[in-house]
């Protein structure tokens, strides 16, 4: 056992992207969807749709963010072209809502369509319902019964109820109340309130048609099908026997032979902690039920391959203290890979954000600014409180005090102000990519005036392989934190936190590094400004500034932040 664990650990080390997501959703099934969504904004942004599919959920309900139904259909659409089924699913939904985009039903059907062909239940059952009552496409309840079939075959509840109407009405499907019956009782069973009452009514109604021998023949039946399920699903559950009094019982008395309600065990148990593990671990066992339905056999199937494991896709207790230890070691090599923070030193640079003058700097930087901190551009200065921050991250936003007789950022007092930083369109930066860095270096030893350095993005990783970084070749010193990473247009897409330290590494390794500096990555820090509720730019970078142009462009936004005696 140790020896296949220390396999999944060791192939967990060389997928950085893998381990993020897993660590994301470990934060979240713990309710931690700040740190959820600091880890798999950056993924979402690189294309991962799993992540798409997450920030979608997050600001469907408003985890993390505020609850936006616009933000959540455009993840949704990016994860769903990506051929995600649940965010196609999801996007369906809010096609047949309007919610967050135009009520369109045929849009809602296109993306039912391809997530129910992917097997996902819930699409197929919607599906179902769309052509049932024709809307997006022309009625056709034989269309309706197919896909209201799949649905309920993967133990669909409000799927198995609709075939019930369909077989009770003749609709779709020749007329027959053994099979309505049958589903009718599945659906009784094993739905939730709602559908059970709904099942029950029916039940009742059209018993009364039936004779006692077609009553029992329903009851085998429905207990047939459940078993069908089960095995489907991986529970083994006995089948009902045939009962002597069709006689539908009262409150309190034994329930008829029909499919029982699922049971909670140990195996079960067993089954809904590894699906959530799976789930953490970026597979798509679907929900976390405690049944083995196709979807979490693909899902253990593709586990046990990536640990080097023969791909039974079956569930033991064995399987389960695997998948513990590798999300376990996805969250301690986050954890281990995680530099120190640079020392604090006191005073930095700044980035102002917005129009209404939030400022945003380094953490380190301000972190001992008990009386606030000093805000600097050429000869205006002023006082600001830390508003928020973000240790993790090594993030502070700063705010001017509201009882200085003019707001410094207001176009009255320099109307430079009236243009805050903007944030690249990209989604990330490019390897080789050149950059700049502005700020206020080595104060009181260099001139207080801004300071522009130019480099290239020298890897898309940091220390450690630490995905949330970039490494930068452009000089850094004491005081450039905070400051912007900028590209050639002049948009933001990082934020200097650390440089390496050169003598403590030429001690460790005998060689001397040059400009071997990090940046905090943008969609790192536009998802600590969202957050916070700031609205900041976002502009595409597809014109190139002059060295000069670009120079000025900074100096309009960047500023010194200095710790207040």
């Amino acid at each position: 056992m140790y020896r296949i664990i220390a396999i999944v650990l060791l192939l967990a080390v060389q997928s950085a992207s893998a381990v993020d997501f897993w660590v994301g959703s470990a934060y979240y099934l713990r309710g931690d969807f700040t740190a959820a969504l600091r880890e798999w904004r950056p993924l979402a942004e690189e294309g991962d749709a799993r992540a798409q599919y997450y920030l979608g959920i997050m600001y469907a309900n408003g985890e993390g963010v505020p609850e936006n139904d616009r933000q959540a259909a455009y993840w949704f659409r990016k994860s769903a072209r990506r051929g995600n089924s649940q965010s196609q699913y999801h996007l369906g939904i809010m096609y047949a809502n309007g919610e967050g985009v135009p009520e369109d039903d045929p849009q809602a059907v296109y993306w039912f369509r391809k997530s129910a062909k992917q097997g996902d239940a819930r699409a197929q059952f919607s599906l179902g319902v769309m052509y049932e009552f024709g809307e997006g496409v022309p009625e056709d309840d034989r269309q309706a019964v197919n896909w209201y079939q799949q649905a309920a075959e993967q133990g669909h509840s409000r799927a198995q109820f609709g075939l019930g109407l369909m077989y009770a009405d003749g609709a779709g499907i020749p007329r027959d109340n053994v099979q309505a019956y049958a589903w009718f009782n599945l659906a009784a069973a094993r739905g939730d309130e709602r559908v059970q009452q709904l099942a029950k009514r029916r039940k009742t109604i059209i018993r009364e048609e039936m004779t006692s021998t077609q009553i029992i023949e329903a009851q085998l039946l429905s207990g047939m099908i459940a078993d069908r399920i089960d095995r489907a699903t991986g529970i083994d559950r006995p089948l009902p026997s045939p009962s002597t009094n069709p006689v539908e019982p009262n409150e309190g008395q034994t329930q008829p032979p029909g499919p029982p309600a699922p049971v909670a065990s140990l195996s079960q148990n067993t089954v809904r902690q590894s699906q959530r593990h799976l789930a953490a671990l970026g597979y798509d066992p679907g929900p976390a039920d405690g049944l083995i339905g196709k979807r979490t056999r693909i899902a253990v199937q593709h586990f046990q391959r990536y640990a080097g494991l023969a791909p039974t896709g079956q569930i033991t207790e064995e399987l389960l203290r695997l998948l513990q230890a590798a999300v376990t070691g996805g969250q301690a090599r986050q954890a281990a890979e995680v530099p120190a923070k640079p020392e604090t030193t006191g005073s930095g640079s700044g980035i102002v954000v917005s129009r209404t003058g939030e400022i945003l700097t380094s953490h380190h930087a301000v972190e001992r600014c008990a009386a606030g901190a000093t805000i600097t551009f050429g000869d205006i200065s002023r006082h600001a409180m830390v508003q928020a921050q973000d240790t993790e991250n090594d993030l502070a936003l700063l705010v001017v005090d509201s009882e200085e007789s003019c707001a410094w950022w207001s176009p009255t007092c320099s109307a430079v102000f009236d243009k805050p930083a903007s944030f690249s369109e990209l989604p990330r930066a490019s390897l080789g990519a050149e950059v700049a860095v502005a700020g206020y270096p080595l104060k009181g030893l260099l001139a207080p005036t801004l300071n522009v350095t130019r480099g290239n993005v020298s890897s898309l990783t940091g220390l450690g392989n630490e995905a949330k970084w970039l490494q930068i070749s452009a000089p850094v010193q004491h005081g450039n934190s905070g400051g912007p990473v900028l590209d050639n247009a002049g948009n933001v897409i990082g934020v200097v936190t650390a440089k390496l330290n050169a003598i403590r590494t030429a001690q460790e390794t005998g060689d001397v590094p040059q400009n071997v500096n990090f940046a905090l990555k943008g969609a790192i820090v536009r998802s600590f400004l969202e957050i916070h509720g700031i609205e900041y730019s976002r502009q595409p970078s597809d014109e190139a500034l002059t060295p000069e142009g670009l120079a000025t462009l900074a100096h309009g936004f960047t500023v010194a932040v200095t710790c207040r005696e």
